[in-house]
């Protein structure tokens, strides 16, 4: 909600390239989920308070079509997209790779 995730925050590899790609990715997946109709409600994994986003928001739930109009990342081209997923993120938390290695199953 009022955001996209971060691709910053791999595992298994961190090299500009790498972190790079997973940004056009996201731009691709984005752009599929815009197809659908404004209708459509969406229920995040994150929102306000997560260090997943820039601009989280609070909402718990939201739809295509308010996304759609108030997400600024959803309006930006893929160049421009990649750009702003990369740059001024803030660290992950000192013990992100922990979580998320319980969260996978990979300790």
């Amino acid at each position: 909600m009022g955001d996209v995730g971060r691709v910053d925050l791999v595992e298994e590899r961190t090299d500009a390239d790498y972190v790079k790609a997973k940004a056009k990715d996201l731009h691709k997946s984005v752009q599929k989920l815009l197809k659908l109709p404004d209708w459509i409600e969406i229920y995040p994994g994150h929102y306000k308070g997560s260090a997943c986003g820039k601009g989280m928001d609070s909402k718990s739930s939201s739809t295509i079509g308010r996304e759609r109009r108030k997400n600024q990342a959803l309006q930006l081209d893929g160049v421009t997209f990649t750009r702003y997923l990369l740059e001024n993120t803030l660290p992950p938390l000192p013990d992100f790779l922990k979580i998320k290695q319980q969260n996978t199953g990979k300790l």
